[in-house]
């Protein structure tokens, strides 16, 4: 552990504090009516690409909890994290933060969640088709765990249940979007979708990034069957995903204004369990999501008609396989000619897991195809050491044409190793 404690003191002063709080005792002790935990993950990653190390990482995540018996529990939690290649975000080699600050309460039928929190709706595995509460951080692309990726934010969570129905209302006064990687970073945007449609490996203009000024409101209901659940869910907020426009600056530079405008979505999603299979299904709706398309007066700003959909399965098969496969539609109606993004995507996703040696060790391949003849395959092999370390290594592998979403990181194959210790 004394190793542990200089190593990361080299991360600067906030992932020292943050080591210092996962070094102190973490048995829960309790007396009478209130109850302390605590707990702590320490995580060092190494990624090699064919030319370069793209990544050298510690990560430090601690949690604390507090119970005062029938009346609330308080969740604390921080994240400290140290890159000293310095490569996947330029800006952050070291980065501490609060990530979860709320207090579980009830008031008479009703739960509620105040604070700083994750919430994650819609029963699809990664594809987000009602999962558009919690942004999330593309700094890595989507390589990392999506629990990892999602952010925290400030939020009124209310809960209850009806019979057999539950509901939720959320409430965010300050709602956040997607943190993006700036142009000098590893995993920065390449593809013209993703950059209003500039040709690849154009230079950037200087960006400048609005502040959404709207509250996020959101609410769902859920009804639970025999063996399957129904949910209706509607949002309201500031979209996630930006639209850009060209303003000219003083000194007669150009810069690119990323806004991001509000968005109505309204949805629906099914769950159910039919002989072991889990079956899973998906849509979203947008009247309004706001768009880029260029002309020859430059980039333009309009509002579209959105949708997605999403269904798939998840089963135990044969020799142990756990599988998952799933399907993801995203189209916009009645789309500009010169739209940046495409007008149609298809998506496909296939999982595979299993694990051996009395599910000490366990694998893990992942693969997404798009219709744009591009896609990644990750594969992942976890080894439980003991009760508390944990070895991983793994590759991350890209293909496609430069100008695709998965292709555009055709030059960041990597492998990539490290441990986890669970404190």
């Amino acid at each position: 552990m004394k190793s542990i404690i200089y190593t990361m003191s080299r991360g600067g002063r906030s992932l020292g504090l943050l080591c210092f709080a996962a070094c102190m005792p973490v048995n829960s002790w309790a007396n009478e009516w209130l109850y302390f935990d605590a707990g702590a993950e320490f995580r060092y990653e190494n990624a090699m690409e064919k030319e370069q190390q793209s990544k050298d990482g510690l990560h430090l995540a601690v949690e604390f909890t507090a119970e005062a018996e029938d009346l609330f529990v308080l969740t604390m939690g921080a994240d400290g994290r140290y890159d000293f290649v310095k490569k996947i975000d330029r800006k952050n080699k070291e980065r501490s933060k609060v990530t979860d600050f709320y207090a579980d309460f009830e008031l008479g039928p009703t739960s509620w969640r105040l604070g700083k929190q994750q919430i994650a709706w819609g029963v699809v595995d990664g594809l987000r088709v009602l999962d558009r509460i919690s942004p999330l951080d593309f700094h890595e692309f989507n390589l990392p765990a999506e629990k990892e990726r999602r952010q925290h934010q400030w939020l009124f969570n209310l809960q209850g249940d009806i019979n057999d129905s539950s509901w939720q209302l959320l409430w965010s006064p300050l709602p956040k979007v997607h943190r993006l990687p700036d142009p000098e970073d590893l995993f920065a945007f390449r593809a013209p979708r993703l950059r209003y449609g500039a040709d690849i490996d154009t230079p950037a203009p200087r960006i400048v990034d609005d502040t959404p000024d709207s509250n996020l409101l959101a609410g769902r209901w859920t009804h639970y069957f025999n063996r399957f659940e129904l949910t209706a869910a509607a949002i309201y907020g500031p979209d996630h995903e930006p639209v850009g426009s060209i303003e000219t600056t003083s000194e007669n530079a150009r810069k690119l204004v990323r806004h991001y405008e509000d968005i109505a979505i309204v949805g629906a999603s099914v769950s159910a369990d039919v002989n072991d299979i889990i079956l899973r299904g998906e849509f979203a709706y947008s009247p309004d999501k706001s768009l880029n398309f260029r002309d020859g007066n430059g980039l333009h700003i309009d509002e579209f008609q959105h949708m997605k959909f999403a269904a798939g399965l998840e089963a135990n098969t044969f020799w142990d396989l756990w599988l998952n496969l799933q399907y993801l539609l995203d189209h916009v109606a009645n789309a500009e000619k010169n739209m940046v993004r495409p007008e149609t995507d298809h998506f496909y996703t296939l999982t595979i897991r299993r694990n051996f040696l009395n599910e000490t060790l366990s694998t893990e391949l992942k693969t997404i195809l798009s219709n744009h003849d591009d896609g990644q395959i990750q594969f992942a092999v976890k080894y439980e050491a003991t009760d508390y370390l944990f070895v991983r290594m793994g590759a991350d592998i890209f293909f496609g044409d430069d100008e695709t979403l998965f292709g555009q990181y055709n030059e960041r194959d990597r492998i990539i190793a490290g441990l986890t210790l669970h404190f």
